[in-house]
């Protein structure tokens, strides 16, 4: 893990330097030594801090791709942090990417499952994985037919989208307390209850206008 925030810091600094090509280029050294060496988890986060030029470019298939092998390596290793985080990744990718929904909220899923394993410290994990989960399913409910079936499961993201509030609000993350109440509107909108919509879209673009959006994190 100490490894994989040094990657990551790099990265950032690079990044924040316009020095792209220069981050990636590192990357892919340590990528090989860590293969010659045999050592699945750090050759596992090389491939975490690729995922995250690869993103800051949008280049969301290279990134994708980046994430799905990080999560390969990392379970071989048996590393469940690891695991956990690029699954995240993987879901927020396909959310970003607008398209596999049900890949997306099954990948969230896996996050979620994950991080809670892992047991105290891993509720902010747990929480956006969660959001992302709920996003997915939207997306997916959006793509179907109105129907009984439906109607149930959207009044199951709806509760989940405001337990995720209540989440986000208790970890002083008001960001992703954003995040939970745009997705509260979206099912709101859904169950044709607008002015409910209403009220939820004013609270999130106040809480956005105050304290930024995590859109781009």
């Amino acid at each position: 893990q100490g490894a994989g925030r040094a990657l990551q810091l790099y990265c950032e600094a690079s990044l924040s330097a316009g020095s792209i090509d220069r981050a990636l280029q590192e990357v892919y050294r340590l990528r090989e030594e860590f293969r010659k060496a045999g050592d699945d988890a750090a050759e596992a986060w090389t491939f975490q801090a690729a995922c995250q030029v690869h993103y800051e470019q949008r280049q969301l298939e290279d990134c994708l791709a980046a994430a799905r092998q990080a999560q390969m390596l990392f379970e071989r290793a048996g590393q469940l942090l690891g695991q956990a985080q690029a699954y995240s990744i993987i879901a927020e990718i396909r959310l970003a990417m607008g398209a596999g929904y049900d890949i997306a909220r099954k990948a969230a899923q896996k996050a979620r499952k994950l991080f809670r394993e892992m047991g105290t410290g891993q509720e902010h994990g747990i929480l956006r994985a969660k959001i992302s989960e709920c996003q997915a399913q939207i997306y997916v409910l959006l793509e179907r037919p109105v129907h009984i079936l439906t109607a149930s499961a959207w009044t199951d993201v709806l509760k989940s989208a405001q337990e995720a509030e209540e989440s986000a609000r208790a970890l002083g993350d008001l960001c992703l307390a954003g995040n939970a109440l745009c997705l509260t509107t979206q099912a709101h909108t859904a169950n044709e209850k607008h002015q409910a919509a209403l009220r939820t879209a004013s609270a999130a673009v106040e809480l956005y206008s105050q304290h930024g959006s995590t859109q781009d994190a």
